[in-house]
């Protein structure tokens, strides 16, 4: 829950200007917190709320609340962040007189070709208030303002996508748009044939994204809230089939980092959690400095997808659409302390080689005597540089934080992995570089070694194993691909805090597990049961413990085991799966939960979680059901089934069952 004190200025200029023919039945407000953003005239960055059926304008006060303390907490430790381009946010908001837009087609309509009106008289007024108010925004020759950001709940996601239909829109005035529990596909009720015949005419419309110009640059992310909001089908909401994936992005509240669960149909407005990532998203899309007041669609996609995207096994910046981006750190730049950068004084790093392909760090166990945070290095058994030839390997990393840092300032986090090899094997290639990305690496027991950072990766995100504080596990998985040129892999000992981080190649993190493991022991178990079988028997699969096994072979085996559930893509099933141990002792069996467990599939529009949990009930959202009068575009890739993630640093020695 957030807690604030609104206020509404009545925009009396456009509703009694001629603006709009619809001014008697509807209204414009901007919104002010009255304590610390009394700021009367807009000039900053404009964003049009639009609520839903029977929906209130003051709806958007929870998210415009967190969203201005957000930029009053940033300018406190980047007070020039106005120089990348960011500013606070005016937010608008249309009172519709709570009319069932829902319900009654014509309200629909007069809706969105209110929100046309509202988009030029924003463009006409940003043109003017932002050439008065230019000396306080500390920025000179800014472009003329063209596009507003929208954010639609329920049926004002919507009226936002119907009013680019319509011909009073003006073009390029949404650039990006944001919708809350929106039914994008159909009409969760359908009483009034107007509403389907509307519906049938926009996703028509839309269906022409790739050929029409009208959509260029154009971004839509819908988010829902799946299971707990009994108003909107979850499944209504994704828009998979509608805009394209490099235009569009759907996801779930469930699959969000630091929100984990589903949010009813108005929680989703005031969710404390969910507000402030929405809000920290919105601060990563802004740069004024382009008529869009955004960045270019590609970035604002890639910016969202870290944002609202919890992740899968780890992705690079290019997975994630993002241009222009080298993604590696740099040697002679990275070093800080709390007055800044320092360049380190040499290009020495130290560092602990561990001899096995693996070790765990505890934040107690990290520290050296000189002041600077000591590099880790593991033996890579897959490495090609060097001749050995082993079986195929894959890089895990899991870390937990004792704390979640919910400061809504802090960066999208990246992990930063060091490649090495010994001098001698690499002198060749630094002599043919004319780069300076080579550094290098004294190590006790194994000499000198220089290095080199690998492409940053965006690890995956899981609910935390502590239910007393709720933290977050990170964790990625690195195909051998990556790092198959490195004798050594190598990453700086773990900050507990951003605060006590010093060197961006840190991660925040108290503890931390790197291991390489054979490829095959990542391989999934599919179970295939027939529908018989699910519904009046119980289906059971024994999963051999790769602790046990290691023992023998002396080989560490995966952290993440998956069982891929071939089941049909039918969001009317829901899967009781259950997961327990087979060891016994003498009260019976042994109590064992993984960490957590997740489920997900190949479309990445629903993940969920359960921590140190042993029973998961699964269920998906995606294409809706019954609906047969739309002709939308299916997605062209093939349905591969539910993903069932367990994730655990020890296995019960005999094995678990699975059923």
């Amino acid at each position: 829950m957030t807690y604030m004190h609104p206020s509404y200025i009545l925009q009396t200029d456009f509703q009694d200007s001629g603006w709009t023919k619809y001014h008697k039945k509807y209204s414009l407000y901007l919104y002010r917190d009255s304590v610390f953003d009394t700021e009367p005239q807009p000039y900053r960055v404009p964003v049009l709320f639009i609520p839903g059926n029977s929906g209130s304008h003051r709806q958007v006060r929870s998210l415009a609340y967190a969203s201005a303390k957000f930029h009053e907490n940033i300018l406190k430790y980047k007070p020039n962040i106005h120089e990348n381009g960011v500013l606070a946010f005016d937010f608008f908001t249309i009172d519709t007189n709570e009319e069932l837009s829902a319900l009654h087609g014509t309200s629909l309509l007069e809706q969105a070709h209110y929100v046309n009106d509202v988009l030029s008289y924003l463009v006409s007024l940003y043109s003017k208030n932002r050439a008065q108010n230019s000396h306080l925004l500390g920025l000179e020759s800014l472009p003329k303002v063209e596009s507003i950001i929208i954010i639609g709940h329920s049926m004002g996601g919507m009226i936002a996508r119907t009013a680019i239909t319509l011909p009073n829109y003006v073009p390029n005035s949404i650039k990006t748009i944001i919708t809350l529990s929106t039914p994008h596909t159909f009409p969760t009720v359908n009483l009034d044939s107007k509403v389907s015949n509307i519906y049938k005419n926009v996703n028509l419309f839309w269906s022409k994204f790739d050929s029409n110009p009208i959509f260029n640059d154009l971004i839509v992310v819908s988010i829902a809230g799946g299971n707990m909001d009994k108003l909107v089908n979850s499944d209504l909401s994704f828009i998979g089939d509608i805009v394209p994936s490099y235009a569009g992005l759907s996801t779930l509240t469930s699959s969000m980092r630091n929100v984990w669960l589903s949010a009813d149909h108005q929680s989703i407005l005031w969710c404390c959690q969910f507000v402030r990532s929405l809000a920290r998203a919105l601060a990563d899309i802004v740069d004024v400095r382009r008529s869009s007041q955004t960045k270019p669609a590609d970035e604002r996609l890639r910016m969202f997808k870290n944002r609202f995207s919890s992740g899968s096994l780890g992705l690079e910046d290019k997975d994630l659409k993002a241009t222009g981006l080298s993604g590696r750190l740099h040697y002679n730049d990275t070093f800080f302390s709390s007055n800044g950068f320092n360049q380190f004084d040499n290009t020495t790093y130290y560092s602990i080689n561990h001899t096995k392909s693996h070790f765990k760090l505890l934040y107690s166990d990290t520290g050296n005597t000189k002041g600077y945070p000591t590099i880790h290095l593991i033996n890579n058994t897959n490495s090609k540089l060097l001749g050995i030839k082993s079986k195929t390997k894959k890089l895990q990393i899991l870390m937990r934080s004792t704390k979640l840092e919910v400061d809504s300032t802090r960066g999208i986090e990246y992990l930063h992995f060091l490649c090495c090899n010994p001098q001698i094997a690499i002198s060749e290639q630094i002599n043919k570089s004319s780069n300076n990305h080579f550094f290098t690496v004294n190590d006790k027991s194994m000499g000198k070694f220089t290095c080199s950072w690998l492409p940053r990766i965006r690890a995956a995100a899981l609910m935390g194993d502590d239910l007393e504080h709720i933290n977050e596990i990170q964790f990625a998985e690195i195909e051998s691909n990556h790092f198959n040129q490195c004798s050594n892999i190598g990453l700086f000992e773990p900050a507990i805090s951003s605060e006590l981080k010093r060197h961006t190649g840190q991660m925040r993190a108290s503890f931390v597990d790197l291991r390489l493991v054979d490829a095959d022991s990542t391989e999934d178990t599919n179970i295939k049961p027939s529908l018989s079988t699910l519904i009046f028997a119980k289906y059971s699969v024994f999963i051999k413990s790769p602790e046990f096994t290691s023992k023998i072979s002396g080989k560490k085996y995966s952290i993440r085991s998956r069982i891929t559930l071939n089941v049909p893509d039918h969001p009317f099933f829901e899967y009781k799966v259950k997961i327990t141990s087979v060891e016994k002792h003498l009260l019976g069996t042994k109590r064992w939960a993984p960490l957590s467990i997740r489920q997900t599939d190949d479309r990445g529009f629903e993940n969920r979680y359960w921590s140190c949990a042993n029973e998961a009930r699964v269920s998906i959202h995606g294409h809706s059901s019954y609906i047969f009068s739309q002709n939308l575009k299916t997605s062209t890739s093939e349905w591969k089934g539910i993903y069932v993630d367990i994730f655990s640093l020890k296995f019960p020695k005999n094995g678990s069952n699975i059923y």
